[in-house]
């Protein structure tokens, strides 16, 4: 699978996600991973993006804690802002 297919899946499986009432926290934790990976960010970056701590960002990704509901819609959107604009390079 190429980099621009695996944007388009993470894009979709953040809508899915998205929609879903109670959000899976593993499907978050996926999605952060994913996101960290597809989109070359480190774990510095994502907590600069986010304005949260590194050891926060480090929790997400361990499974240890998950954001507030309203704080994931807010991160998917700016996931999928970052996706988008990479595609758009690609």
């Amino acid at each position: 699978m190429n980099n621009k297919q695996e944007l388009l899946d993470l894009i979709n499986l953040i809508n899915k996600s998205e929609k879903m009432s109670l959000i899976d926290d593993i499907l978050f934790q996926e999605i952060l991973t994913n996101s960290a990976l597809l989109l070359a960010l480190s774990d510095d970056a994502l907590a600069d993006e986010f304005s949260v701590s590194l050891p926060t960002v480090t929790r997400w990704k361990n499974g240890k804690n998950v954001p507030y509901s309203i704080a994931k819609n807010l991160i998917y959107y700016r996931l999928k802002k970052l996706a988008f604009a990479q595609l758009q390079k690609e």
